[in-house]
């Protein structure tokens, strides 16, 4: 069989942008599969048991024009104490301190200007905001079970009869899941941020262990109280 170089030709680019939209595919499933992972367990960095006093969690993934942050605290750091509340005093410093998360200025995003100018605050477009506590059965060093606590509208802190029988069987901790999703406009180039806001609130945080993917990479961050700044952008 013979083919003609038109054909030929035709066939070629027919597979190269075979291969070009494979790859395409290819480049945005992976980052949505590494982006789900990091959103449902941003912990993976944390310590052996995936938790630790003083250090929280936080993934930040930048796909198209939506920006998503997920942050786990660990209650102590926050309000002092890590098992669920018992006391009014303990049930009220549980409410504010949901109160005082639950607010949409704890992350500020920059974008580079030039050399030498102070970079630039770029207001997000907050779409959703949402705080969780999430309590983390602690039977022994390798076995963790973990419910998810809902927040009414009174900032109640819910739990079933079978969860509290959980709680007072074993040790356990809670921590603070605080989640914010913005939209990205077109002309947005955003470069770094700041959980300034975060630590203040935060008296007992330390350090914050942060996750970063976008389209183009990946990559893992640790930033602290005295420098809550982070790049958006990885210098490869």
């Amino acid at each position: 069989m013979q083919f003609s170089c038109p054909k030929i030709l035709q066939m070629v680019s027919c597979l190269y942008y075979l291969i070009y939209r494979m790859a395409y595919v290819m480049k945005y499933l992976a980052v949505f599969i590494l982006s789900f992972i990091l959103l449902l367990k941003p912990t993976l960095a944390s310590s052996p048991h995936g938790h630790s006093h003083g250090r929280a969690n936080m993934s930040i993934v930048i796909q198209d024009s939506i920006l998503m942050i997920k942050c786990k605290v660990p209650a102590q750091s926050i309000v002092g104490f890590e098992h669920a509340p018992k006391t009014p005093k303990e049930k009220a410093l549980m409410d504010q301190a949901i109160n005082r998360m639950n607010e949409p200025d704890l992350f500020t995003f920059f974008s580079k200007r030039f050399w030498l100018l102070k970079d630039k605050e770029v207001t997000l477009n907050l779409l959703d905001r949402d705080i969780e506590l999430l309590s983390v059965q602690k039977k022994s060093k390798c076995d963790h079970q973990h419910h998810n606590h809902k927040v009414d509208d009174q900032h109640q802190f819910i739990e079933d009869s079978e969860e509290k029988d959980a709680i007072h069987a074993s040790s356990q901790h809670i921590e603070f899941v605080i989640t914010h999703k913005y939209s990205l406009s077109s002309t947005a180039k955003l470069s770094s941020y700041t959980t300034a806001s975060l630590f203040s609130r935060c008296l007992a945080l330390d350090t914050i262990v942060v996750n970063v993917v976008t389209d183009t990479t990946q990559f893992q961050t640790l930033i602290d109280k005295h420098t809550p700044v982070g790049d958006l952008v990885h210098d490869s």
